[in-house]
């Protein structure tokens, strides 16, 4: 995505360190919250991001009328920041929040990817501190993500955001 020009670089800083905050503060969160509560997590917020991309029938960029470009940029930093705690805490569906959010500020789905790197690293980081990494399963699960990530990538540029809704769909379900 960095090599087709799909991301804006001016919201990179402030929507990084947004969802590095957010990150850290979401993993010590889920470092000291129940199983059960992080399970009820999943069964509530999913079928929220379902019914979002559902309803939403344009994945196209549509910038508010007379939305200022410091106004989209301090409303991706706070995005960043909630998404990254979110992410931190639990995970799934992040980078479709951070897709849908993003689409609706600019056109900058490049972005998506380094927020969310940047977020899935900080609570990484944070659980290796805490001792709580199964080595070999995250291993495996990387090995298998960067491999999706590399298609799915190539499958955007190539075909732009059409793509995005159905194989959004496709993962929510399954």
């Amino acid at each position: 995505l960095i090599k087709n020009k799909k991301v804006d670089w001016g919201f990179v800083p402030g929507t990084v360190i947004g969802a590095l905050i957010g990150s850290v503060a979401g993993a010590n969160l889920a470092l000291i919250i129940s199983d059960h509560i992080l399970k009820m997590v999943l069964v509530v917020i999913l079928p929220i991001v379902a019914f979002c991309v559902l309803r939403d029938k344009n994945m196209d960029v549509e910038v508010p009328v007379g939305m200022t470009k410091n106004k989209q940029y301090l409303i991706a930093i706070v995005c960043s920041l909630v998404i990254g705690c979110y992410d931190g805490f639990y995970g799934p569906g992040t980078g479709t929040f951070l897709l849908l959010v993003f689409t609706k500020l600019a056109k900058a789905t490049g972005n998506v990817k380094i927020v969310n790197l940047s977020s899935n690293i900080s609570a990484l980081i944070t659980f290796i501190l805490a001792g709580k990494i199964l080595w070999g399963l995250g291993l495996a699960a990387s090995c298998f993500s960067i491999a999706g990530h590399y298609v799915g990538a190539g499958m955007v540029v190539n075909n732009g955001v059409k793509v995005i809704k159905p194989i959004i769909l496709i993962v929510l379900v399954l």
